[in-house]
């Protein structure tokens, strides 16, 4: 009996802190999709005045930073289908010519981590690059 009642708590532990530790893993890959996503639909927004107008043979597909920028925004909205990074913030989009780097940022709460007086309120960031499709 006296086992009993001195493992539940440390059973409980065990439980609340993978659970919260599976929650935080969970959400920050999906940012981290989120963020791949929108950087690779980024990567795709060619510069078609310099492609079709340049006069010149490209050695790659250079980018349009403007319309990446904007590719990338439209990828991040919420009306996304994954609800776990339905509030996520970009950070930072840049833009070389040739590559599309992002970077987001989400809260998380945790379900149990309030329980032992943390805040459960957690930050995950997810970041992610591209670079144009043809080099």
């Amino acid at each position: 009996m006296m086992l009993v009642i001195g493992l539940v708590p440390v059973l409980f532990l065990v439980f609340a802190v993978g659970v919260d530790a599976a929650v935080l893993f969970i959400h920050r890959r999906a940012l981290a999709s989120t963020a791949d996503s929108a950087a690779l639909a980024g990567a795709q927004a060619g510069d078609l005045d310099r492609i079709y107008n340049g006069g010149r043979r490209l050695a790659n597909l250079p980018l349009d930073c403007g319309a990446a920028r904007r590719v990338v925004e439209g990828q991040v909205r919420p009306s996304r289908s994954d609800s776990r990074a339905d509030r996520a913030v970009i950070e930072s989009i840049t833009c070389d010519g040739t590559t599309v780097s992002v970077s987001l940022s989400n809260t998380v709460e945790l379900p149990f981590a309030a329980h032992f007086g943390l805040n459960p309120t957690v930050a995950v960031r997810g970041r992610a690059a591209a670079r144009s499709p043809l080099r």
